[in-house]
């Protein structure tokens, strides 16, 4: 093949690989940026997916070989869920745990083009493997829409399996990173690469705010065996419940304003109460952390003495705001405030840390193939050759910034004493209050708020424990 033919050549693959790229989206990036989250918002998205769910009946039929990557799972389950359609919502959320499950069981290596792939491009041409975190708050959510569904029994199996997700959480974390830095020494060595301290020295230092964002234990969530203390005292289980509320006091102890609430919480199933009722509202504010794309300029010591600057792109944590600061929750006789239990941030961010590291590594050792690639190329090949890698390089410098994007920012938690028939009002600052009351039948309940942005609507959920 002449000079011209490898050329073209170049220019193909150049162009089929980048037209694989790219995340799947539920709902367009520049609707969430400019369009007000409302009702209305969410059911004209989800009557997209609707229409999906119709026309391609294997979307939710086959874990092992899904249509759509996990992302859009996730996301779809979230729009679902916020259009107020919970049977549909926990149906896309089933199927993304069992997807999760099937991976974790297998931690499967990514082989043959996606893998080789993924050197020369980036990390987009893979599968979406959430983060821990993630998987987690899938069991979680899936409980909240069994309980808004009146469905105990199914709530308590959700909650078991994120406590069971984050019991083995550790150890597969651990075979991931040890997978992930095999990957990246295999690559430095086939391609003689070294990485110097001075390359990587822009980069730490960027990184270093995210010192500030502790873990509460690991990766542990405090907001699981607090929701399972709560089930487990409806369910009459006040031993088991007395067990998950002390969980869920020493992850947060000292840490969280949420403290003194989960204490009364313990206190209460060692005393539990057949005479008064209480509500439990939960708090889901904000939007927690969105990964968006940072570039960063660095210097590769790749041909002979040169010094060569080229960019790559890292995902990076941009900070969304909280609904409010706090709910009050107000009755006749009293007026309450809900306390942070859980801050998602540092969930998100701390896992985060802990997986920069490889992305990193990769991501250097793409930019001194793909540079390495360039130089080659302008020098045997000509300039167009040397004009085809450039591009090539640029279009495929981009980092994986896939998320579930619809993560609470924090979870505040409040118990309240109510009495049958008394009108219990919460307020969202900025919003006008919502009222509830609950009949003679009901024991207890759970009242579950969400809101995103502070001048965008307030979402709520009841769920009622009967006598």
């Amino acid at each position: 093949m002449g000079l011209n033919g490898k050329r073209w050549l170049l220019l193909g693959g150049v162009f089929s690989i980048v037209s694989c790229m790219g995340p799947s989206t539920v709902v367009k990036e520049s609707d969430l940026r400019s369009k007000k989250l409302t009702p209305s918002f969410f059911k004209n998205h989800y009557a997209k997916i609707q229409e999906r769910l119709k026309k391609d009946k294997k979307l939710l039929q086959n874990a092992k070989k899904p249509e759509e990557s996990l992302e859009w799972y996730l996301d779809a389950g979230s729009v679902a869920r916020y259009a107020y359609d919970l049977n549909t919502s926990f149906k896309i959320w089933d199927f993304a745990d069992r997807q999760i499950n099937i991976y974790e069981q297998k931690l499967l290596v990514e082989k043959g083009f996606q893998e080789a792939a993924s050197l020369l491009v980036n990390d987009l041409v893979k599968d979406y493997k959430p983060p821990i975190y993630e998987r987690v708050f899938v069991n979680i959510f899936q409980a909240l829409n069994a309980l808004s569904m009146s469905d105990l029994s199914t709530a308590n199996v959700e909650l078991n399996r994120a406590i069971d997700r984050l019991k083995y959480a550790e150890n597969i974390f651990k075979k991931e990173i040890e997978q992930a830095q095999k990957e990246a020494e295999k690559e430095k060595k086939g391609r003689q690469v070294q990485i110097s301290d001075r390359t990587l020295s822009p980069i730490e230092k960027a990184y270093s705010n995210l010192d500030r964002f502790k873990a509460y234990s690991k990766f542990e969530n405090p907001f699981v065996y607090y929701l399972k203390g709560i089930l487990y005292y409806e369910r009459g289980e006040y031993s088991n419940a007395v067990d998950m509320f002390k969980t869920a006091y020493g992850l947060i102890k000292d840490k969280e304003p949420a403290q003194k609430v989960v204490e009364k919480d313990w206190e209460l199933a060692r005393s539990p109460s057949n005479t008064k009722h209480y509500v439990w509202v939960i708090y889901l504010n904000g939007l927690s952390f969105e990964k968006v794309e940072k570039r960063f300029d660095i210097p590769l010591f790749v041909v002979t003495d040169r010094v060569l600057y080229t960019g790559i792109a890292l995902p990076w944590l941009k900070e969304r705001p909280k609904t409010s600061d706090s709910l009050l929750i107000q009755t006749p006789n009293r007026t309450y405030k809900t306390y942070r239990l859980v801050n998602v941030d540092n969930l998100v961010a701390w896992e985060f840390k802990q997986r920069l590291p490889s992305i990193v590594t990769k991501e250097v050792i793409r930019a001194t193939v793909k540079t390495l690639i360039q130089y080659e190329a302008n020098r045997r090949l000509g300039l167009l050759a040397g004009i085809a890698t450039a591009v090539y390089q640029a279009v495929t410098t981009k980092a994986d910034t896939r998320q579930w994007y619809w993560l609470p920012k924090e979870i505040q938690v409040a118990r309240i004493e109510f009495k049958p028939n008394e009108p219990i009002r919460i307020t969202v600052p900025n919003h006008p209050p919502k009222e509830f009351k609950f009949d003679d039948n009901v024991k207890d309940a759970i009242i579950i708020v969400r809101g995103f942005k502070p001048n965008d609507e307030v979402w709520y959920y009841v769920a009622t424990f009967k006598k």
